[in-house]
């Protein structure tokens, strides 16, 4: 029996994780599953809705934050299932999801990684499939390029927004909110890299993925619905430095000096690029949201300064 093991992250989202749990626990009658929560110390009523709502989930608490890549490590350790699914706790699945996805994942042999499309809550298609990005698309992100011209050949390629993904097909990545993997491979490469707090250990495992012969798959024939970005909003400036630092780790990891500094440098003029913009905007209309932007672009541009270390350090 092919048994999907659910496995789901949650920090202080128990409004979100109630509705993916309901949306889960009602897909397709013949799917043997198993669901593991990690729950990475919220203060919220997220540990009084699980076990009360949903006995069938295995819940592990966590005392303190641990980060995504680590918590999902716990959950695939106590895992049984042939195939499993990462899933963020703010994402509503279909009653074939589940089951649709992991009959291709099975089905096509040379696939160890599977993402379905994401819709956001007006049922826009998010950009959750992606090719690795060069060093020209850091430029053309943090330039706006790649906003301005969506479906340029050149600043479309890296979220495949120059593309019509109307059939599955492989791609270099599909993000983490909902990332099935097979069994073998995990078996073969070893688990989420946990030097990664949270964002790009997903990329990074798919970069090794690939490495070792396995494909990675978007299947745009399924669908589920992901709000995105809720655990993040709540230590704003925090996150995005994660995200700058993980990127930076990455190409640490993968790549040689001349492309780290490269990337270090793309970071900064994109967060002084923000950072000028949302002072502008908070002189022209002021309000909350503008001088919160300037705070986060702010105190990121300041670490990306600080940095000289080889292994970027984490947050205390």
């Amino acid at each position: 029996m092919n048994i999907l093991s659910i496995i789901i992250v949650n920090f202080n989202v128990g409004k979100y994780l109630d509705r993916c749990l309901h949306s889960v626990f009602n897909s397709d009658s013949s799917l043997e599953f198993e669901v593991i929560v990690i729950d990475n110390a919220s203060t919220d009523d997220s540990l009084v809705i699980v076990p009360e709502e949903y006995p069938r989930v295995h819940l592990i608490k966590n005392e303190k934050n641990v980060g995504f890549a680590t918590a999902c490590n716990q959950g695939i350790r106590k895992a049984k299932g042939t195939t499993l699914l990462l899933l963020n706790p703010d994402t509503e699945l279909q009653p074939d999801t589940l089951k649709e996805i992991q009959k291709f994942l099975l089905e096509t042999s040379d696939a160890g990684v599977v993402g379905c499309k994401l819709l956001d809550r007006e049922g826009k298609v998010q950009q959750s499939a992606r090719s690795f990005p060069t060093l020209g698309d850091y430029l053309f992100h943090n330039l706006y390029l790649m906003r301005l011209f969506p479906t340029n050949k050149l600043f479309g390629r890296y979220y495949l927004t120059n593309r019509q993904l109307e059939h599955p097909e492989e791609v270099d990545m599909v993000i983490g909110a909902f990332f099935m993997i097979r069994r073998e491979l995990l078996d073969q490469i070893g688990l989420l890299d946990e030097q990664f707090f949270i964002y790009a250990e997903e990329r990074e495992f798919c970069m090794r993925a690939k490495a070792a012969g396995w494909k990675v798959y978007y299947n745009p024939l399924v669908s589920a619905t992901h709000i995105g970005g809720i655990s993040a909003r709540q230590q704003a400036p925090e996150m995005f430095i994660e995200q700058c630092r993980s990127t930076l780790l990455l190409h640490q990891k993968h790549d040689v000096p001349f492309t780290v500094g490269y990337v270090r440098g793309s970071l900064i003029i994109g967060v002084i690029i923000r950072y000028l913009m949302w002072s502008i905007g908070s002189i022209v209309k002021p309000s909350k949201d503008s001088y919160k932007k300037q705070r986060v672009y702010a105190v990121a541009a300041r670490w990306l300064l600080m940095q000289r270390k080889r292994v970027m350090p984490r947050l205390p």
